[in-house]
């Protein structure tokens, strides 16, 4: 997501995404300090996408499936930086 000249925030990308970012950032983190600085009040460019960041961080993308019509969902298989042997597969979609 973007934000423009007048504060308008513009999606960029998929609208099922650009959703769960938004509820990322309205949700916030659990860093104190972090989500004090930026919860409730007006942000710059800058930090418009901050508790996404946050969550994001120690994430690595391995691998992503698209969305397919037959799976009517889209994957995307990750590595936490902090449990390295661990992958997980994030699903947005229809039920399984």
């Amino acid at each position: 997501m973007e934000s423009s000249e007048s504060s308008n925030i513009t999606r960029t990308g998929e609208p099922t995404e650009a959703a769960l970012r938004v509820l990322v950032e309205k949700l916030g983190c659990p860093d104190e300090e972090l989500a004090k600085k930026n919860l409730e009040k007006p942000r710059d460019r800058n930090s418009i996408m901050a508790f996404n960041d946050y969550w994001g961080a120690d994430v690595k993308k391995q691998a992503t499936l698209e969305f397919a019509r037959d799976r009517k969902s889209m994957s995307v298989l990750c590595t936490d930086a902090e449990v390295q042997s661990e992958n997980v597969l994030y699903i947005k979609g229809a039920g399984l």
